[in-house]
């Protein structure tokens, strides 16, 4: 597995909890920013190790900007916390 892979899908794990405690809060639609459409995407890209390093990180980027959008994460934040995950893979990558 690619270090960006990796970095991605630790990404997506705390975000997976978050929207997990979430989606049953939320009504029962079929909707692309659903937090049950998101959490299926999560688990989509968990499972595929065929789907590219590039389109997985569109869909980390997707998923944080409709989290971000609809209030369930602070941007700043956000930052913070994936800025080390992703520093430590681009690292390994450089050195590679």
């Amino acid at each position: 597995m690619s270090p960006l892979r990796e970095a991605n899908i630790k990404v997506l794990e705390e975000l997976y909890d978050t929207l997990y405690e979430i989606k049953d809060l939320e009504p029962k639609i079929d909707h692309y920013t659903s937090a049950r459409h998101l959490c299926t995407m999560i688990e989509e890209a968990r499972g595929n190790i065929e789907m590219p390093d590039d389109k997985l990180s569109r869909w980390v980027g997707y998923i944080q900007g409709v989290m971000a959008a609809r209030g369930y994460l602070n941007v700043n934040a956000e930052r913070d916390r994936t800025r080390p995950i992703y520093n430590e893979a681009y690292r390994i990558i450089r050195d590679d």
